[in-house]
């Protein structure tokens, strides 16, 4: 601990508790002067890129119900529409909001649903998707746990900055929030499935274009090859354990790793519109650098929500890293004696399985028991102050931001100096079987897994169990390729939605789909696009076994 700085850490949290750093905002702009500054001060090689953003910025929102005389406060979730005058419809009662029902049930639940405002206690994009097909006029989401504070969220089903096609996927409806103390009012009013009421939703949000920086801190180390740590540096209002404390642990790494001789280099980026933009810095930083990133970065490192009040459990998500690595780095540097690991998901700016990068971590902290899970926050270490207003500096903890930069350090100093990257090629087939398995108990017989068990078998053989590979050249190539498989379902100049639906998504599509559930027409769809990522999976498996098997000694 002793050569990290307690006072640099909370120096910069005094400096970004005072900001509000929306996306493309002013203060955004200042904290990112603040961050050139300091590295400047160290002596530590930085820039800063500009780019524009498309952001969507809630502000205020309201939900009235006919026959109760109450206003109910509200917030708009980011990329929703825009209705300052506000929507009237009948409200439509969901009770099947997290069911997955067969597609004939499916159509007649929602076929109840059209012209009208629904009320549920779902947001995530796939649902609001499927909400947006059937002719809704709005959605109210009720949260789910006892919280009294409203929580900014997003619905945008986008990745980053949109492209004239899935441009038009923006909701062109309402989706406000409300406290879940506010579904005991409402919900006994209602029947589900029927509407019985009207209700009026109104939202107001701030939409445009707008310029962004990324600063960026580079050290140089032996080789060209390099592991980049990002961290997001906007906020919903002040935002100081999602994310300053993260800005602070990557700050102080900079400072850290600035005095040692490193093997392989670190850039360490604050990303801008994480929130209001749906990541649009670290994919804009993607598709400008992609030609850099393919070709010598190693690692990816995500920092997100560290030093949290009550946050007493470490874990990690992540593709390809051996988890007896994580654990030693855990166990070594907080005595915690067991590590939760993770698959990686999509979130946190994990914009970069287009580039061939093999490892890719993101921290994740844990409420202590009796708080762990407590309440339905993903971040600020699962603290019920996430995402709200009551996101300040008293939910810091001073001694477990020390901890947290602490592990960040040795683990980034880990991957930039080991001889060979840890990763786990066993690890992340055995993850790929194991899906692979599970999609098929649950989809029809109609789709051939053949193809795709037959490669993993191939590279089994070519990968012969081991867990890493000698060359940064050859883990890129092979574990470069496995990751992106792993976590995506489009080539590698372009991002996948922001739907959650687990590894393998592009053979997740057909989980759940059985042809005598669907019309002719329909499943000929699905099996058409189950065919083509087959293919596209064959075909990066059989890339990977041909450079293993003409390079034998490159795997270790």
């Amino acid at each position: 601990m002793e050569e990290l700085s307690r006072e640099c850490l909370m120096e910069t949290l005094d400096v970004f508790s005072g900001l509000k750093r929306i996306g493309g905002s002013e203060d955004e702009h200042r904290a990112c002067g603040y961050l050139i500054k300091k590295l400047q001060e160290w002596g530590i090689p930085c820039r800063v890129y500009e780019c524009d953003g498309y952001v969507s910025t809630p502000i205020e929102a309201s939900v009235t119900v006919e026959g109760m005389d109450q206003t109910f406060e509200a917030l708009p979730r980011s990329f929703s529409a825009h209705c300052p005058d506000g929507v009237t419809a009948p409200l439509f009662y969901d009770v099947h909001a997290h069911d997955q029902l067969k597609p004939r049930q499916e159509q007649d639940w929602y076929a109840g649903a059209r012209g009208c405002i629904v009320i549920g206690d779902n947001f995530y994009e796939d649902y609001v998707q499927k909400l947006r097909g059937y002719g809704v006029k709005g959605l109210i989401h009720l949260w789910t746990s006892e919280e009294p504070v409203l929580h900014y969220e997003t619905v945008s089903p986008v990745w980053g900055t949109a492209e004239p096609e899935n441009g038009k996927t923006y909701p062109d409806f309402p989706v406000v929030g409300l406290r879940s103390c506010d579904r005991e009012s409402i919900l006994p009013l209602l029947t589900p499935g029927a509407c019985s009421r009207t209700a009026t939703v109104r939202s107001v949000l701030q939409c445009g274009c707008v310029r962004l920086q990324i600063p960026v801190a580079e050290l140089a180390g032996e080789t060209p090859e390099y592991v980049l740590v990002g961290s997001h540096y906007d906020s919903w209002d002040y935002g100081v354990t999602d994310n300053a404390t993260g800005n602070a642990a990557v700050l102080e790494l900079a400072r850290v790793l600035s005095q040692k001789q490193l093997r392989r280099g670190v850039k360490i980026a604050w990303w801008p519109a994480h929130s209001n933009g749906r990541y649009a810095g670290s994919t804009w930083y993607c598709d400008e650098q992609f030609e850099d990133l393919d070709a010598r970065c190693v690692a990816l490192v995500n920092m997100d929500s560290p030093g949290c009040m009550g946050a007493q459990e470490i874990g990690f998500s992540t593709s390809g890293v051996a988890g007896d690595t994580l654990g030693d780095i855990l166990r070594r540097c907080t005595g915690q004696a067991e590590v939760v690991i993770r698959p990686l998901g999509r979130g946190s700016d994990l914009s970069f399985f287009g580039p061939r990068i093999p490892i890719q971590v993101s921290f994740d902290f844990y409420q202590a028991p009796p708080n762990r899970g407590r309440w339905h926050c993903a971040g600020s270490g699962g603290g019920w102050w996430w995402h709200s207003v009551e996101d300040t500096m008293d939910k810091v903890d001073p001694q477990l931001l020390m901890r947290d930069t602490r592990v960040l350090v040795e683990l980034v100093k880990e991957f930039a100096d080991e001889a060979h990257l840890p990763f786990d090629a066993a690890g992340c087939l055995a993850q790929m079987r194991d899906t692979v398995a599970d999609i098929r108990t649950h989809c029809g017989d109609d789709f051939d897994f053949a193809p795709v068990e037959r490669v993993l078998e191939e590279l089994d053989k070519a990968c012969a169990g081991r867990i890493c590979f000698s060359s940064d050249r050859q883990a890129k190539e092979a574990g470069g390729r496995l990751t992106r498989l792993l976590c995506s379902a489009c080539d590698e100049y372009h991002f996948d939605n922001t739907f959650a639906v687990g590894l393998l998504p592009g053979l997740q599509l057909v989980r759940g789909k059985h042809r005598n559930d669907l019309p002719p027409q329909e499943f000929l769809y699905w099996r058409t696009a189950f065919r083509r990522q087959v293919n596209r999976f064959v075909s990066e498996c059989t890339s990977i076994v041909q450079a293993l098997n003409s390079d034998a000694d490159s795997v270790v």
